[in-house]
């Protein structure tokens, strides 16, 4: 029998993109994967910042690290841009056990799910998968597969497509097998009572300069959900979806500020971020930020115009912006201020100064949403 984390990584090649131990984002160093997105509720976070953090260790001993002709040396003689590294390195860690577990979370849940529907029905859960999924499953076509070797023709390396021909359809067998089991346990998990226990551990936070940002929300909401992002990043597309929801969930108790860090490998993204704080002087900006996501890809600047009249602008007044300088400057502020956080990927999403590992599962967002209204109520 498929133990349940031997089924969850079949099952996360299809919800995740890749098994599911990575979380989304743009990266100005690696690519890193994309994380599911769905529904489920509850998050204990450190009232220090991790600068109050790194203070505190600098002004004390700190951690022994070692002897130099009989003198102790203690981290708290450590530069203070090293234990705040230190101190995101313990948080990313931390974050990273928080989702592995939640990964085996979802892996348990769907075997548990597919034993109780095989029971409700009769049957083995052999029986149960063949019926539903193997007996589903169509072959992929000759020409499944040349767009499949067409669309990663560099990575082949020389290999003409009748000598990986064998192997991609494989792949893509795989891949339609592990969407149909995705399909039965979502079916599943939508008739089922499922609650999020998963620890949550003690986390930093940062002081965030949030002044003139565009955001959507009550002003003086008791959550700030800040994101960092990338107009061509497709993970930041994926990330504005999973926000509107966290903003449908909880209407009157989050807010969303929308912050930009251009990657320098993305030349259009800065213009782009450019032109929407110039919507933004118009009072048009979230419509506009939408615009660009949904219409990812493209890089040709004189479409920018064109959508700030499609979202209701004034156009010459969008062109003065443009030329004015002052959404550049804008930009500028907000890409220093990204630097000085350490980030280097897009989305880099914060709630109330905490600094999330990439693209968090939905699930997992809302345990620290909930968290923080607990510690506003307290």
């Amino acid at each position: 029998m498929t133990s349940a984390f031997q089924f969850h990584r079949v099952l996360c090649v299809c919800l995740v993109g890749a098994v599911g131990l990575g979380l989304a984002g743009c990266s100005a160093f690696r690519p890193l994967i994309e994380s599911p997105k769905e529904s489920v509720p509850r998050f204990a976070v450190s009232t220090s910042t991790a600068s109050e953090t790194v203070e505190r260790e600098s002004q004390e001993e700190g951690v022994l690290l070692g002897r130099v002709n009989g003198r102790e040396l203690y981290s708290g003689a450590l530069d203070s841009d090293l234990l705040g590294e230190i101190e995101r390195t313990k948080s990313e860690a931390l974050q990273r056990e928080m989702h592995l577990r939640w990964v085996g979370f979802r892996g348990l849940v769907g075997e548990s799910l597919l034993e109780e529907e095989a029971g409700r029905l009769g049957i083995s859960r052999s029986e149960l998968i063949e019926r539903e999924v193997t007996q589903r499953l169509t072959r992929p076509t000759k020409e499944d597969v040349t767009r499949l070797y067409e669309a990663n023709r560099a990575q082949f390396r020389g290999a003409t497509l009748e000598q990986v021909q064998p192997s991609l359809a494989e792949h893509l067998l795989v891949q339609r097998r592990e969407a149909l089991l995705e399909e039965l346990v979502e079916r599943l998990i939508g008739r089922a009572n499922i609650q999020l226990e998963v620890p949550v551990p003690e986390l930093p936070r940062e002081s965030l300069e949030l002044r003139d940002a565009p955001f959507t929300g009550p002003e003086n909401a008791p959550v700030v959900v800040v994101e960092f992002g990338d107009y061509e990043c497709p993970y930041c597309a994926k990330a504005t979806e999973v926000m509107r929801s966290l903003r449908e969930l909880y209407p009157s108790e989050v807010k969303l500020v929308y912050m930009d860090f251009p990657l320098e490998r993305h030349p259009f993204a800065k213009v782009a971020a450019e032109a929407a704080h110039c919507m933004h002087q118009q009072g048009h900006f979230w419509a506009y930020h939408d615009l660009l996501y949904d219409n990812l890809g493209a890089t040709d600047r004189t479409v920018l115009g064109e959508f700030a009249t499609r979202v209701g602008g004034d156009r010459k007044a969008f062109d003065r912006c443009m030329k004015s300088g002052a959404s550049k400057q804008w930009v500028e502020r907000s890409m220093a201020q990204a630097r000085r956080l350490g980030l280097n990927a897009t989305p880099s999403i914060f709630i109330n100064g905490v600094k999330l590992l990439g693209l968090l599962p939905l699930p997992l967002l809302r345990r620290i949403v909930d968290k923080e209204l607990q510690r506003d109520e307290n």
